[in-house]
């Protein structure tokens, strides 16, 4: 027999349906009593990160939710869902992704590693703090081919290339 995973979704409706058969008193005790997994696995869309920033390009992306459109975190968030099978909810402001940020521990937990030699390899997030050309929230884009892809960056909202440096690097996620 195959176990698939589930989403948590899926589980707490399993678990009411159970409390419905077996005559719980209380549908939410029955909810209440699942553990949520951090990040259950989404579905892949995109075999690799070429495929993914080919298809998107020149887009205006929302978050994995639908939510904040032409955002750079967004771009990261789908990305993360559709490239990597990582479930991504709301985990900060870009500056949070780094090691020890609210995102950056739920990175770590999904297996990725943070470096801070700045030897960019294709896929890998970088994330910016605050610098001249970044705010308090920071930036986040990834690296592919010598260029940095990413949106919300000079008044564009697209995902589109950028192969300057953008000061205030923290460092970088990889796979």
């Amino acid at each position: 027999m195959t176990l698939k995973n589930v989403t948590t979704k899926t589980m707490t409706a399993a678990m009411i349906a159970g409390a419905a058969v077996l005559g719980s008193n209380s549908i939410a005790s029955a909810a209440e009593s699942g553990v949520a997994s951090a990040s259950p696995e989404a579905e892949k869309k995109f075999s690799s990160i070429a495929d993914y920033l080919k298809h998107c390009e020149d887009q205006s992306l929302a978050n994995s939710q639908g939510g904040y459109q032409g955002e750079c975190v967004s771009l990261i968030s789908r990305a993360l869902e559709e490239v990597h099978g990582v479930d991504h909810g709301a985990w900060g402001n870009d500056v949070d992704y780094q090691q020890g940020g609210s995102g950056g521990d739920k990175m770590k937990a999904n297996g990725f590693t943070w470096h801070t030699d700045q030897k960019f390899a294709n896929g890998d997030i970088l994330i910016w703090g605050d610098g001249n050309d970044t705010s308090a929230y920071g930036h986040i884009g990834i690296y592919y081919e010598s260029q940095v892809w990413h949106q919300n960056f000079n008044g564009d909202r697209t995902l589109h290339t950028y192969d300057g440096l953008i000061d205030g690097c923290l460092g970088y996620w990889r796979a």
